[in-house]
């Protein structure tokens, strides 16, 4: 690799310069944030917020996602995220929350828009596609997503369970009516003796109006702490987001409760916390952002050929 890109992992067989979903489903929920606070986890590393209106932004997300990966080799996992290997008997699928600050490399700063509104950002509209998020925390189940996570994309993530409600096309018809646009989460600490909830969140989308929003391409910001230098990926969703602003009277739709930590809460589980008390707890919700793959396969329930 040339010094554009930091070299790929040895020796694996999943070491592609692409990595390809096969579904997935995502909410983000999206706040203002005052933008000294924000700078104040970008400065050390080479970043800034990115400003709207005299403020920045921040979105938490949940999602849902599948992948398949062509290869039937046992696994070798560990529940070290650092000791584990990305392999996986064929597929993987894994849920998870990025905490994101929307942000940019100063290396770029000139070619930043800075007549851009939130909503604007929200909707796709930075051609420049120098702005992205910052992943400060990602939450994840699934170990083999984790070890990939860092090795590939240089994430800050750490291992998490969940228990969750969300919409999904394979639901009954009576759940789908009652849960439609609904999401239930609960995010509990892995490396805690006693699974810890590091936060819960209740994001109610009910008879919202929804537009939508040509979000892709997303940019991915990481820190290589070797090289000390910025790193950027380009995340594309094929497909429309959908965007629901929030006004004053709406915010109340996403309701999140932040963990209390301490005690047997891991280090990483802690420092979420912390930072989602920082930036998300006590703050209205601006927007709530969607996006859902489209199934590649229905299959109808059998009848009695007899009968037909």
């Amino acid at each position: 690799m040339s010094n554009t890109m930091p070299p790929l992992p040895e020796n694996d067989p999943f070491a592609t310069p692409c990595f390809y979903y096969g579904a997935v489903s995502v909410v983000w929920c999206w706040y203002e944030v005052e933008l000294v606070v924000l700078n104040g986890y970008l400065d050390a590393l080479g970043m800034r917020a990115g400003e709207f209106n005299g403020k920045g932004l921040v979105n938490f997300s949940f999602m849902s996602a599948a992948s398949l990966f062509g290869s039937g080799s046992l696994s070798e996992v560990n529940k070290d995220p650092a000791k584990s290997r990305p392999y996986n008997p064929g597929g993987s699928a894994f849920n998870e929350t990025e905490l994101n600050i929307v942000a940019y490399s100063t290396a770029r700063k000139n070619d930043v828009p800075t007549d851009l509104t939130g909503k604007d950002f929200i909707f796709g509209a930075d051609q420049s596609k120098n702005l992205g998020v910052y992943r400060v925390h990602v939450a994840c189940d699934n170990p083999m997503a984790i070890a990939a996570g860092r090795a590939y994309y240089y994430e800050n993530k750490f291992l998490s369970f969940y228990k969750y409600q969300s919409p999904s096309l394979n639901r009954t018809v009576e759940d789908q009516i009652k849960t439609n646009d609904q999401w239930d989460i609960e995010c509990m600490d892995a490396d805690s003796s006693d699974a810890s909830k590091l936060y819960s969140a209740v994001i109610d989308a009910r008879n919202l109006t929804f537009h939508p929003a040509n979000a892709s391409e997303l940019i991915d910001l990481s820190y290589d702490k070797k090289s000390g230098r910025v790193l950027g990926s380009r995340r594309n969703f094929l497909g429309m987001h959908q965007v629901a602003m929030l006004d004053k009277d709406l915010a109340a739709r996403v309701s999140v409760k932040v963990g209390k930590g301490g005690g047997k809460t891991s280090k990483d589980g802690q420092q979420l916390i912390n930072d989602m008390n920082q930036l998300v707890n006590g703050r209205s919700a601006i927007a709530i952002q969607k996006f859902d793959s489209p199934p590649c396969i229905a299959e109808a329930i059998p009848y009695y050929m007899d009968q037909i």
